[in-house]
């Protein structure tokens, strides 16, 4: 690991230890546990891991390695990201996804007209309701009508646009300059591919509920017959844990949410949205009208449930139409869509899309990393 990822390291382990969580963490065992957590999901684990042997007020250099000697051994089943509403900062996000556009891309303010050129930016509509770019230093209109890319573009969404500036006439304003995109250039992203060695390593079988309501028989049926090791489940205003207290060391309650426009939020054990870690894998889960979220955009051509996943994963953000930074390092392998449409099973850039119905009509989704099985199931 570099100088900078050690010192990016330090900053999120005193981070979540000290400003979130009030934990006193010394000098040596900061700089110690840097140089051995790689990513998030190890950070989260090794939290976990304290909490579990020592939960105290404070974390010193023994307690540091203690835990990682008996990382293996005292491993826990998973650990769990939540998120907190923070606003998003779109000026420093700008950096972070120019570098992830692998095209040159030149300054608004440079463009000549006709000459073919890469513009990156952040998209959003303007008052009389057209898409514009918007770089660090300067704005133009965009028009997607030629675009040979099947994309699906929205707002506030950072992406790399290849094309021309034109000018154009119009009637009592003159000339007035757009740029005609042939090409939408979507920022990379970076799916889980390693392991987290805090995390016990044996093979998990999960069942997924959402919009829990008083559905506790139908519930209980489904784990007795599938025996999962980890249940997550969403309801309203219930708590499933206490309606099935035989499954509550096992199970993962949150929120659900009709307007994504407002998540995450937190009514349950856990914020919606969350990620699950495992040890070599990640579940993102979302319960919120996710597909509806196509009305907000514009589709240029193609297939249109994967250019829209595809847009969503570009951007790194486990729900990129909350108004909340939610940004990832690495996205889940995995993610549960929860809403009330139809089911699905999708795969789109190595990541694995689960549509899952409300348990009202009596459907569930099993992932099974014991036998590699991963799909919706209707209980009729």
């Amino acid at each position: 690991m570099n100088r900078k990822a050690h010192r990016n390291m330090d900053e999120e382990i005193y981070r979540l230890f000290t400003s979130e969580n009030g934990v006193i963490i010394s000098m040596p065992a900061l700089r110690y546990l840097s140089e051995h957590i790689k990513d998030q999901a190890g950070l989260q684990a090794l939290f976990a891991a304290f909490k579990s042997k020592f939960n105290t007020s404070s974390l010193n250099m023994d307690q540091a390695m203690e835990i990682m000697a008996n990382k293996e051994e005292e491993a826990v089943p998973y650990s769990i990201r939540t998120f907190k509403y923070t606003q998003r900062c779109y000026p420093d996000e700008f950096e972070h996804y120019k570098s992830l556009v692998n095209r040159e891309a030149v300054p608004i303010s440079t463009l000549d007209a006709g000459v073919d050129s890469t513009i990156f930016g952040i998209l959003y509509r303007n008052r009389l309701g057209a898409y514009v770019l918007e770089d660090d230093h300067d704005v133009i209109e965009v028009v997607f009508d030629n675009a040979a890319s099947e994309a699906f573009v929205f707002e506030n969404m950072f992406l790399g646009l290849s094309g021309a500036k034109r000018l154009e006439n119009i009637p009592c304003d003159g000339a007035h300059s757009v740029f005609a995109v042939a090409e939408i250039v979507l920022p990379a992203f970076s799916a889980r591919s390693s392991e987290n060695s805090f995390l016990d390593k044996r093979k998990k079988k999960i069942c997924i509920f959402s919009t829990y309501d008083s559905h506790k028989a139908f519930v209980e049926s489904v784990l007795e017959r599938e025996r999962p090791d980890i249940v997550i489940v969403s309801a309203e205003t219930q708590d499933p844990a206490s309606e099935l207290p035989g499954w509550r060391d096992k199970m993962i309650c949150c929120s659900c949410s009709s307007d994504g426009s407002f998540l995450p939020s937190q009514q349950q054990d856990v914020s919606n949205p969350f990620v699950l870690d495992l040890a070599d894998a990640s579940i993102g889960f979302v319960d919120s009208e996710f597909f509806r979220n196509r009305q907000l955009g514009t589709f240029t051509k193609g297939n249109l449930i994967e250019s829209f996943l595809r847009s969503v994963l570009s951007q790194s953000l486990l729900d990129p139409f909350s108004r909340s930074d939610m940004r990832l390092q690495e996205m889940p392998r995995f993610i549960v869509l929860a809403q009330k449409t139809y089911p699905a099973v999708l795969d789109v850039e190595n990541v694995k899309f689960i549509s899952l119905p409300p348990a009202g009509e009596r459907a569930y989704a099993v992932l099974d990393f014991k036998t590699e099985s991963f799909q919706v199931v209707y209980d009729r």
